[in-house]
């Protein structure tokens, strides 16, 4: 294949060329094709202008076709925007883009070239709005008038073919944000097969052709990726959604955190938005379907991880419940203070990139290793900032602004009572507590008891009874996303830790845990192996899981708990079996 392709570079015309070296890119309504931009400067060179210059009128000057041939393919001194807000496609000061696009619509022509030359027309001129429309009196405007009906038409839809955006970010830098026209043909392909659906977005797989260099994306640590991911956000997502949660991850990013996870751009194309992360190998979900604890040969290890992991996401969401600034000029602190308002296990990711995975891959059991990341911050919710000399640590919100979709699509199992009630605001740091107690009471299931037991504790809040007539005169005319209603039977409530019972009184309705996540607490105090173990899911059961949400710890508590816990696992161990307190 490649002395073919060799040979056809060689020997058929410009055009043939041009057309065998186009790659699959994604166009707005499925593969495109486009010609990667280290490919067209290869077949686009000096000689081959001069001898398509020379097939128009073999009795130009010598000198004029020179003249022609430095404007199409020199790079003059003409500024280019730089930056992470630069152009997102790569056009620089030739015409090289321009008459490959003339080439492939059999468009060149002695009047276009000589315009070109002696307007200085650029591959910078000529990058159409996302709108489509040019500017009167433009050099750009004047070009396409004299390209005429016919070949106008076929310019404007040739054009994205050379094109193709280029993503590149910077270890340590800002984070590109881009916005692309309609006829963008993006540099990839997608792969389904690896995809993850989800209710407001889905999750695609991207795998880097280093050869193209249209993408070339770094983490935190500098290491060059060869896969990606893709989230494309749903129709039903707003752009308020999408910009909440590119300004956290921005924050974040920056913010060297290595327990959330990463932005590395962001863009958007004909009214859909899309972001471009670290593929993870799982979210928490998978991690824990997937795995055995039992069978991992160093218990002392695979805990130290598990306790360290732990730490690492209450310490990333107590950041982002008060996330703190210096102004290095003026060294005034500004605090602004959030709630992410969906943690549960699948928006945690658990990234093992080849560097840190366990040396045999082939097993089913991968840990200890790895790191796990809080992701999706569309919920996120943030109070306005505010800024002083010496801000408190015990001056928290009692309120935070949303993104004004008042919680529609929050998740259902790991919800805290009081986002049931109409009058209470949809998310919170307490309730972003909440659910990171659940989730850590989950880790404490799977550890103690294995997968099965876990998958088994699910089935059983599930099945436990509950008067569904309640969640009516619960949730009042709140209306949380399809099906949470009375009408399907609260199927998707019935996975919670609580239930609502009525009073003595008949008038209110209280919170009160499942039996079976009173009977699952005392088996896992019963059943750990260490003391830091049953302090971990005695700390959870007592504090993070109150039902009463002002009694919940702040993060910043949980974190210290975690720390001394973390710390203890040093200690000599000293078994706990039989105590229940």
């Amino acid at each position: 294949m490649e002395a073919i392709s060799t040979w056809i570079m060689s020997n058929f015309q410009l055009k043939a060329r041009l057309l065998w070296a186009m790659e699959t890119g994604t166009g707005l309504h499925g593969p495109e094709k486009y010609l990667p931009y280290i490919t067209l400067d290869r077949l686009i060179t000096p000689t081959e202008v001069a001898k398509q210059i020379q097939k128009l009128d073999h009795r130009l000057p010598r000198a004029t076709r020179q003249a022609l041939v430095r404007h199409i393919c020199r790079r003059s001194n003409v500024p280019r925007p730089d930056g992470a807000q630069a152009l997102p496609y790569y056009l620089d000061t030739t015409c090289k883009r321009i008459f490959a696009i003339l080439i492939l619509i059999d468009g060149v022509s002695l009047e276009l070239l000589f315009y070109l030359e002696r307007k200085r027309v650029r591959d910078v001129d000529l990058l159409l709005p996302s709108n489509g429309r040019l500017g009167e009196g433009s050099v750009a405007a004047e070009f396409y008038r004299l390209l005429g009906l016919d070949r106008r038409t076929k310019f404007a839809r040739c054009q994205w073919k050379v094109l193709a955006p280029i993503f590149q970010n910077r270890p340590g830098g800002e984070v590109p944000v881009y916005q692309f026209g309609p006829g963008t043909i993006l540099p990839w392909t997608i792969h389904s097969k690896n995809s993850m659906l989800g209710t407001t977005s889905n999750v695609y797989l991207m795998k880097i052709d280093r050869r193209n260099r249209h993408l070339q994306f770094f983490t935190r640590e500098g290491t060059d990726l060869t896969e990606v991911a893709l989230k494309e956000f749903m129709d039903c997502i707003e752009e308020a959604a999408f910009d909440a949660e590119v300004t956290a991850l921005k924050r974040f990013t920056s913010d060297d955190n290595p327990h959330i996870t990463e932005l590395l751009a962001a863009f958007e194309r004909d009214g859909r938005f899309y972001l471009i992360c670290p593929l993870a190998q799982s979210n928490l979900t998978g991690l824990l379907q997937s795995t055995d604890p039992r069978q991992c040969a160093d218990d002392k290890t695979l805990k130290r991880w598990i306790f360290a992991q732990c730490l690492g996401l209450a310490t990333a969401l107590s950041r982002i419940h008060v996330f703190k600034t210096a102004d290095s000029q003026t060294g005034i602190t500004k605090t602004e203070y959030g709630a992410h308002g969906d943690i549960k296990p699948e928006n945690i990711l658990w990234y093992n990139p080849p560097s840190s995975s366990s040396p045999n891959t082939t097993t089913t059991t991968p840990l200890p290793s790895g790191v796990l990341q809080i992701c999706d911050f569309g919920q996120a919710a943030w109070l306005p900032s505010s800024s002083s000399s010496s801000s408190s640590s015990d001056n928290t919100p009692e309120s935070l602004n949303g993104n004004g979709n008042d919680g529609e699509h929050l998740s259902a199992v790991y919800r805290a009572p009081e986002q049931y009630y109409p009058t209470r605001v949809a998310r919170s740091q307490e309730s972003d507590v909440f659910a990171l107690g659940c989730i850590f009471l989950g880790l404490a299931v799977w550890f103690v008891q294995g997968p099965e037991a876990l998958a088994r504790f699910a089935e059983e809040r599930r099945r436990e009874r509950e008067p569904v007539w309640v969640w009516d005169r619960v949730d009042g005319d709140r209306v949380f996303g399809h099906g949470d209603g009375v009408e399907d039977g609260g199927e998707r409530r019935k996975g919670r830790y609580f239930k609502f019972v009525a009073d003595a009184a008949g008038r209110e309705f209280v919170p009160v845990f499942k039996r079976v996540v009173v009977e699952k607490i005392e088996a896992l105090r019963r059943q750990a192996d260490c003391l830091a173990v049953w302090g971990l899911v005695s700390y959870v059961y007592e504090n993070m899981l109150q039902l009463d949400d002002s009694r919940r710890p702040r993060c910043d508590w949980v974190v210290e708990v975690l720390r001394a816990l973390l710390a203890g696992l040093d200690a000599p161990e000293d078994r706990v079996a039989g105590e229940d307190e």
